[in-house]
């Protein structure tokens, strides 16, 4: 990727309204409502033209980054929080099974379950 490609895509970006009202509408929504976001934004980058490959390349270079970095400092605190020193019983095998857990997408259904079961029939 050359500077001048990326530079000369940044104006003609600059200059077509089209993508100026595209991004400041995302931004607005973006603002306003609570929903995915990351998802939002990568289908509105993915959204450009290949004209704009460069900056494609770039966004997504950027946006791919501050989530990973994020999703591991955010594992990090969690596991600084489990294995702490009043917890001296913990070993690596119990933070490898935590740290599976909480990468995981597992969703639990106690309260369905729980309503299935009756906790102890009358006498």
């Amino acid at each position: 990727m050359e500077i001048g490609d990326l530079e000369m895509q940044l104006i003609d970006f600059k200059l077509s309204s089209l993508w100026v009202v595209k991004f400041t509408e995302l931004r607005k929504s973006l603002e306003t409502t609570v929903s995915d976001h990351a998802a939002s934004i990568s289908s509105c980058w993915a959204s450009l033209p290949e004209k704009f490959d460069c900056m494609k390349k770039v966004a997504f270079v950027l946006l791919s980054t501050f989530e990973s970095t994020y999703l591991c400092e955010q594992l990090f605190s969690y596991i600084k929080n489990i294995l702490n020193p009043h917890r001296s019983r913990l070993t690596t095998d119990h933070s490898e099974g935590v740290s599976n857990f909480k990468v995981s997408r597992y969703a639990s259904y106690i309260t369905t379950l729980s309503k299935g079961k009756q906790g102890q029939g009358s006498h």
